[in-house]
């Protein structure tokens, strides 16, 4: 809260033209989707037609040293054959970049989000969500230092909250998660390999707080990135990480009459040492920008009831057939670990795989149409069970740049 009477500060300055936003841009659009396993289920999978309709409004104001945005998106949609999940996603951002000096610039964003269809995440954590209500509260900040020419300092920090409506009757269904955590970055341009290369250090901390659980996680990284030549781009961060776990744990012993059973709740601490990096080669062209990559951590996934070890293979590429059509494909691979001695929480084995291509027409720089279609693969290890769906959208966009 120390940073609040700085923005404050900043917002009262007596900048010429602020009383007139320089920007405002609202978008408006309608997606129809093909999803033949709406609930994600292995051995009943239902089919449905859903149709989206979109409006999101970005109200900015963007001068040489300041920019700042008010950003509001709702989709609202309704199934063809299951009206009862029809509803409403809501996301309201605000996102504050100031530069106080050309050696330090800083910026704040927040957000509050509440959805039900958070299809999109399985590309980013590897979770596939159910139509389950979710509030989400965000905040994070971003700073940059210049040292001196060739040194640059960075600090980020981040705190989120995960709210769910769930049924509580189900004792896996603890999913209400709180974490906050940051990263102090060092980077440095070395004199070597005659190519632009920088030297790379990266401290980190995070809390990741569950209803029944809590984990603290460290880590430091060690790495560089270097240009291999004009288009090429190789980086590489690894280094030690170490987790501290804190959870109840239920064990069933015997009673004192015969043949009888209790369960006991005990306090369990685990310590664990390991290691983390990236490792990511990219391409740039005059045409077409791919990047391959390879990562493991210890991360928090909304919608799971525990700290998992991932590892994630990602491939990410981008084409530009003409001036108005483009190519992209997402291609990510997911395994997610984690075994916790208890006989009413299972153990986390799982491996997810989603491939997602899509097409994209822009008419003119306000319209836009898009084709996309998404296949997402689950398998859970530990039950034997393998889920797969497939998703077919087209969508049509209208930006309307109020002004600029």
């Amino acid at each position: 809260m120390a940073l609040l009477p700085t923005v404050l500060f900043l917002l009262l300055q007596p900048v010429d033209g602020w009383s007139d936003p320089t920007q405002l841009k609202l978008t408006m659009g309608v997606r129809q989707e093909y999803n033949d396993n709406i609930f994600f289920d292995e051995d009943d999978a239902e089919s449905d037609f859903i149709t989206t309709g979109i409006f999101g409004v970005d109200l900015g104001y963007v001068v040489e040293r300041l920019q700042a945005h008010a950003i509001g998106r709702w989709e609202g949609y309704t199934y063809q054959d299951n009206s009862d999940l029809d509803d409403v996603d809501q996301d309201y951002r605000l996102t504050l970049d100031y530069r106080f000096t050309p050696r330090l610039k800083g910026g704040l964003s927040g957000a509050y989000i509440r959805d039900f269809r958070r299809d999109r995440e399985v590309e980013t954590t590897g979770v596939v969500f159910e139509n389950e209500e979710r509030t989400r509260y965000q905040l994070d900040t971003a700073w940059e230092y210049l040292l001196t020419e060739i040194t640059a300092l960075n600090l980020t920090a981040t705190y989120w909250k995960d709210d769910y409506e769930r049924d509580p009757t189900f004792q896996e269904e603890f999913r209400d998660l709180e974490a906050y955590g940051g990263n102090i970055g060092l980077s440095q341009a070395l004199r070597v390999f005659n190519r632009p290369t920088y030297g790379r250090l990266n401290l980190g901390y995070y809390n990741y707080r569950y209803e029944f659980s809590e984990t603290d996680y460290y880590y430091l990284n060690l790495g560089f990135s270097t240009q291999l030549s004009e288009t090429y781009t190789l980086l590489l961060d690894a280094g030690p990480r170490y987790t501290e776990n804190e959870y109840p744990v239920t064990r069933i012993v015997a009673g004192s009459i015969p043949g009888t059973f209790r369960i006991v709740a005990e306090e369990e601490t685990s310590e664990d040492w390991g290691g983390s990096g990236r490792l990511s080669l990219a391409y740039a062209g005059e045409k077409t920008n791919w990047e391959a990559a390879l990562s493991r951590e210890i991360t928090a996934s909304s919608g799971q009831n525990q700290t998992v070890e991932r590892t994630e293979a990602s491939f990410d590429w981008r084409h530009w057939f003409t001036g108005e059509w483009r190519g992209m494909l997402t291609l990510r691979y997911f395994k997610s670990e984690n075994d916790r001695d208890d006989p009413l929480l299972s153990d986390i084995d799982e491996d997810t795989f989603v491939v997602h291509p899509r097409m994209l027409y822009r008419f003119n720089p306000d319209w836009t149409l898009r084709g996309s279609y998404r296949y997402t693969w689950e398998k859970d290890n530990e039950d034997d069970t393998t889920r797969e769906r497939n998703q077919v959208m087209v969508e049509m966009v209208y930006n309307w740049p109020v002004w600029e």
